[in-house]
């Protein structure tokens, strides 16, 4: 149900400038589902701006994100947390740091 949101929703962000993987998930399991399930999946400005910021000069990084999967009394049913590989591809680095390398 949420394996591919975050790092579809960051390639779709990033473009093809970056690299966008899944690295690592986490699942806890609350309570079983018996209703319609239901997950929100946001990205907030202040986490793109530590992305391009972290990844500017090439480096890896490997942000994390965690939503609620909630049952239709807003009963939460699952935690998620998802870790991403996010790195900037040479071709797209800043020439002063593509000299440097």
């Amino acid at each position: 149900m949420t394996d591919p949101i975050f790092s579809l929703m960051l390639m779709g962000i990033l473009r093809e400038k970056y690299y966008v993987w899944d690295s690592k998930a986490e699942i806890e399991f609350l309570k079983p589902g018996f209703s319609i399930l239901s997950a929100e999946f946001i990205i907030s400005s202040e986490v793109l701006k530590e992305i391009y910021a972290a990844t500017e000069s090439g480096d890896k990084y490997f942000p994390q994100f965690e939503t609620k999967v909630v049952d239709t009394k807003g009963v939460v049913v699952a935690r998620i947390k998802r870790t991403l590989y996010i790195r900037k591809k040479p071709q797209f680095r800043s020439e002063e740091l593509k000299n440097a390398l």
